[in-house]
């Protein structure tokens, strides 16, 4: 019996992240956004602030994928931009501000894509009751 259920799990999964499904549509879209977010970052180098690449591709990542997914991205983002820039010099205190403040803004990113899939969810409702 387990072993049934289980592979009514896989197939449900496999289901869900099949090439026609929208979540895998949503996944790819935001794997490739924030791929381009971190590409760009590194292009740009270390004079030019990313925070605009990234807080776009968290915005983009929440409002498809939702606030896991964009939460998740938003850790990542942060420690892939820390990690573009080990080679510069600076104090504990000064990499720990520079991380938190990052966490801050991306979170009002993830925050805003949230509210945007929320309300395009409540759209899409009430079009579907006929309101």
């Amino acid at each position: 019996m387990g072993e049934l259920a289980r592979a009514g799990h896989n197939n449900e999964f496999a289901e869900t992240m099949s090439e026609n499904s929208p979540v895998f549509s949503r996944f790819s879209v935001s794997v490739v956004t924030f791929a381009a977010a971190v590409a760009l970052d590194f292009v740009s180098g270390v004079d030019v602030s990313p925070i605009l690449f990234y807080f776009a591709a968290i915005l983009v990542i929440s409002a498809l994928a939702g606030t896991r997914f964009g939460i998740a991205g938003a850790v990542l983002a942060v420690l892939a931009w820390q990690f573009m820039r080990m080679d510069q010099s600076g104090s504990f205190l000064a990499i720990l501000w520079n991380t938190v403040s990052r966490l801050v803004m991306l979170g009002i990113a993830v925050a805003l894509g949230a509210s945007a899939k929320d309300s395009a969810g409540e759209q899409t409702d009430e079009v579907d009751h006929g309101l």
